[in-house]
């Protein structure tokens, strides 16, 4: 079985700002395998603690974007057929 060399998170912080304070954040990344190579359609899960905040797909390019998160640390959680799972720790989402 092969293991996913990276999970790219782009950004785990900020949208885009207003005048008014946001509360939420995003997590938003790339699921790569083999030679950098996205996997597209990939499942990636979203976790605070143990509990299941949320479940995205990658898309044709294998990026995922999960919005409205409260600030926090997240596990980030991938489940590639033909792959190893592979968790990313510790993400830390920041308000917008």
């Amino acid at each position: 079985m092969k293991t996913i060399k990276s999970i790219l998170i782009l950004s785990a912080l900020m949208l885009s700002g207003t005048i008014f304070a946001q509360s939420e954040g995003t997590i938003k990344g790339t699921v790569l395998g083999e030679k950098s190579l996205p996997l597209p359609f990939t499942p990636v899960t979203i976790m605070q603690d143990s509990t299941t905040i949320a479940n995205r797909e990658t898309d044709e390019n294998g990026e995922f974007t999960v919005k409205n998160l409260v600030p926090g640390n997240y596990n980030v959680k991938v489940f590639a057929t033909s792959y190893r799972p592979y968790q990313l720790e510790k993400v830390v989402v920041r308000p917008n």
